[in-house]
């Protein structure tokens, strides 16, 4: 949750920077980020790839994956 709401945060402010600067910009928001892991517990997207590895989801209904690397996101 508290990362949701930082991305959340991060970008409210960055629209609102470009509106008082006259700036144009462009924001981009990968489905799936993958990456080292930072955090001694798995993320979102890492659990929804290990589940399909380990075979606990067979697939996944209206599932596109759409990814980034970790290093583009930053």
């Amino acid at each position: 949750m508290w990362y949701v709401l930082s991305k959340t945060l991060a970008e409210d402010a960055a629209w609102k920077l470009a509106k008082e600067k006259g700036l144009d910009i462009v924001t981009i928001n990968p489905a799936m980020v993958i990456g080292p892991l930072l955090q001694p517990t798995l993320n979102t997207s890492a659990a929804a790839i290990l589940n399909l590895i380990n075979g606990k989801r067979k697939t996944f209904t209206s599932f596109m994956i759409l990814r980034t690397g970790l290093s583009n996101a930053s």
